[in-house]
């Protein structure tokens, strides 16, 4: 496999706003809390980073929210990206405005490299539950077929919560039939509509958040179904390795932890141009005696004030891959179906193996 240019893995992640045009009841940021919005960005100044981020190396620009496809501006934002000479964007969002396949077509058109879709679920009543949208699923199974139409690779991304995380194995099924090939399970985040300052109480909390341990249990039954069912293994984000034995390995904190790939730069309303930080978890004691201590970023505070700590042990012998079982026949397909730039990502995390 060619060498991938350094450069190409640095990116800018831009906040262009924080309003939505649904209300998840898992979101990071709540409805309920204005200091996001209480200082937008002007489109000048979001142009004016973006052209700072292409001078220090950036050539891929990733578009995140909120919901981005809110923002009026966006087709302007991504001309003018690509006309200083970024290579593409990268967009997460809910998908439903994708669902007008004019809008679909015009964004896709301006350098539209992937779409991570927010998806909580793969069943009518908990998607509709958990974004409490009336019409979002239908929306959502539209803009699958639209960016599919329009060759635009998709990501699915979910939140994992006590309405999905023992249905993953049915969920990856559903939305790989759809047209979906890549998939990223997310724990959910104890912030936003979930933060236990927000006006939460722990029952509240505890209807949408499942325990770590228990998620895990789902996470590795759908991990193991992809196998069988050859289809990529999905990422994982926000979970320990502790409680993921073999399938730690999954863990996209892991993926991330070299310089070249923790330099991206992030634009957030009402802040300046600052680094990625992972300042939200904490080690516990455990963490200390633990052979993954120096490559996982702990834990929420807010976690262990609502669970406390007993599902973390510190692990004492390194786990054998999962990979290691995979047949070699049916490891390099599996490998090549993912992009380029993550199948190297990959390869290079797990010492070159294929």
């Amino acid at each position: 496999m060619s060498e991938i240019p350094g450069h190409l893995l640095k990116k800018i992640e831009v906040y262009p706003n924080y309003e939505c045009n649904r209300n998840c009841r898992f979101c990071f940021t709540s409805k309920d809390n204005n200091n996001y919005r209480s200082n937008p960005i002007s489109f000048h100044s979001i142009c004016e980073k973006i052209y700072i981020g292409y001078k220090g190396g950036c050539r891929m620009l990733t578009v995140l929210g909120g919901e981005p496809t809110v923002y009026d501006k966006l087709p302007n934002m991504l001309a003018f990206a690509n006309k200083i000479g970024y290579i593409g964007t990268v967009l997460f969002s809910n998908g439903l405005k994708f669902a007008d396949y004019s809008y679909a077509k015009k964004i896709a058109s301006l350098k539209l490299k992937a779409v991570h879709l927010n998806i909580p679920s793969h069943e009518p009543d908990a998607f509709n539950y958990l974004t409490q949208s009336e019409h979002g699923y239908d929306a959502l199974l539209q803009s699958i077929r639209n960016l599919k139409s329009l060759s635009i690779p998709m990501i699915a991304v979910c939140v994992i919560t006590k309405q999905t995380y023992d249905k993953l194995a049915e969920y990856v099924d559903f939305y790989y039939k759809a047209g979906i090939s890549f998939f990223i399970f997310h724990y959910a985040k104890l912030q936003g509509n979930l933060d236990p300052l927000n006006g939460n109480n722990a029952e509240n909390i505890k209807s949408i958040v499942v325990p770590m341990s228990e998620a895990a249990k789902g996470l590795k039954k759908m991990l193991e179904h992809c196998l069988k069912a050859n289809i990529f293994p999905p990422f994982i984000e926000t979970m320990p390795p502790c409680v993921l034995d073999s399938y730690a390995y999954r863990i996209t904190d892991f993926i991330f932890e070299s310089k070249k790939f923790m330099s991206e730069l992030r634009v957030i309303p009402g802040m300046r141009l600052r680094i990625n930080k992972y300042d939200s978890r904490i080690k516990i004691s455990e963490c200390a005696d633990c052979i993954w201590e120096e490559k996982c970023y702990g834990i929420e505070k807010a976690y262990i004030n609502l669970f406390g700590k007993n599902e973390f042990k510190a692990v004492k012998e390194l786990p054998q891959p999962y990979y290691n079982e995979i047949p070699e026949e049916k490891r390099t397909p599996l490998f090549i179906s993912l992009p380029k730039l993550v199948e190297k990502t990959y390869i290079d995390m797990h010492g070159g193996e294929d």
